[in-house]
């Protein structure tokens, strides 16, 4: 929710607050790396649980405890012949994909809004990939696509609100210990 919601920060909120506010290219730019540091973070955490999931299902799908189910024949009939496992694959290649974007916006200083929106676009499809995990993919019919489509608004509208609070904490405390950030906040 962190990359998505960060990019739905900078582009909604704090790039029209920049537009009216003095100082504004100062604050944008320190919300930017704070997003950017945020969202770094962010795709280590899920890198990790994204593992930790993949242990967690390889030991539900073989009925191996941990040490049997992290075997190589294991892992790799979940990974390949699961829908989990494609859904996995798709979660890594995205992770892979922001932390390249991550990279390229460090090297590139400013961001541009088109740059964010690459960031919103590889933040949602982290964040509704996970559609494809819950009840509603096991769902067949009208009803497990009326499922699945509300479960994606779900998780969009998740991903704008939650995703956008942190940056909206850093810019609110950054307001009250530097009072001429009020303009911006």
């Amino acid at each position: 929710m962190v990359p998505a919601g960060g990019c739905v920060f900078l582009l909604l909120m704090a790039r029209p607050a920049a537009r009216v506010s003095l100082d504004s290219a100062a604050q944008l730019q320190a919300v930017s790396r704070w997003i950017d540091r945020t969202t770094a973070w962010s795709l280590i955490v899920a890198l990790l649980t994204g593992l930790l999931w993949l242990a967690a299902e390889a030991m539900n799908m073989s009925g191996r405890p941990f040490s049997g189910a992290m075997s190589p024949a294991v892992i790799g009939v979940v990974i390949s012949k699961t829908l989990f496992g494609r859904l996995w694959q798709f979660r890594g290649l995205v992770l892979f994909l922001l932390a390249i974007w991550l990279f390229f916006r460090a090297r590139g200083g400013e961001s541009a809004p088109a740059d964010t929106r690459i960031g919103l676009v590889l933040g949602l499809a982290l964040v509704l990939s996970l559609a494809w995990a819950g009840h509603a993919a096991a769902v067949e019919g009208v009803s497990g696509w009326t499922l699945l489509v509300s479960q994606l608004v779900h998780l969009a509208a998740s991903a704008g609100w939650l995703g956008s609070l942190p940056p909206l904490a850093m810019v609110l405390g950054r307001a009250r210990r530097r009072p001429a950030s009020w303009g911006f906040a």
